[in-house]
Parts: C-alpha cells; sequence; structure tokens
C-alpha cells in the first residue's frame, strides 16, 4: 500500500505539531523558577448600585505555583462613623494568572478616609 500525498501533510502536520508541543513543555520546564505562591491583591473603581457601592478587585498570583481557596478583604474606613469589612474567597488561582472579584459597603469609598484591600489567606492544593 502506497501513501498518498494528503496522508503524508498530514503526518507532517501532526509530527510538527506534537514536536512544538514536546519543545514548548520542556521549555517551560527548564525555564521554571518554581517561586512560591504570590497573590498581589488590587483595588479597583467603585461604583453605586442601588443603596450600596461595589468596588472591584483584581487577585493576581505571581508565583509559579497554584494555590485555592484565596481570602480577600477589604477595610473601608470612613472619615466619620465605623469601619466597614467585607470580604471574599477565590477557589482558584493558577500560577501567573488573576481573577476579579467584588466587595461592598454601605458608605461611599471615594469619601472613605481609608481603603485598603489584602490576601487574609490561602492553601496550595
Amino acid at each position: 500500500m502506497k501513501k498518498n500525498v494528503l496522508e503524508w501533510v498530514v503526518f507532517g502536520v501532526s509530527a510538527l505539531l506534537i514536536a512544538s508541543l514536546v519543545g514548548v513543555l520542556v521549555m517551560e520546564l527548564v525555564t521554571s523558577r518554581r517561586e512560591p505562591p504570590r497573590v498581589i491583591v488590587r483595588l479597583g473603581k467603585a461604583v453605586r448600585v442601588a443603596d450600596h457601592y461595589r468596588v472591584s478587585i483584581l487577585a493576581r498570583n505571581e508565583g509559579d505555583q497554584t494555590v485555592e481557596g484565596v481570602v480577600v478583604e477589604a477595610t473601608m474606613t470612613p472619615s466619620v462613623g465605623q469601619p466597614e469589612t467585607a470580604h471574599f474567597e477565590i477557589d482558584f488561582l493558577p500560577r501567573r494568572s488573576e481573577r476579579e472579584g467584588w466587595v461592598t459597603f454601605t458608605g461611599d469609598p471615594g469619601r472613605a478616609k481609608e481603603l485598603k484591600v489584602r490576601a487574609i489567606g490561602y492553601e496550595r492544593p
């Protein structure tokens, strides 16, 4: 049985794709620094929604290891009154990736004396 030209082309393209994939995986293995997880959180924009304010928060894992159960806490200290605290959990944050979440406050974060956000905990799978 002789192979026709189409079979050879499909074989060549498949072999090239597989070789490329193996090359990418080897490069990732060789160049990976295996840094521990490093979760960085940043505050986004506050938007008024009905009777409360919604604030977006971007969480980024700048390390080379995946984390689970990332708990993010935001605290708003108004000029007058008691501080408000809100938190949410990110179930899964892969290495070198980011996720966005939102917290809500009854007071206006734009008029607050201080608005802070931090990752208060996570675990490695």
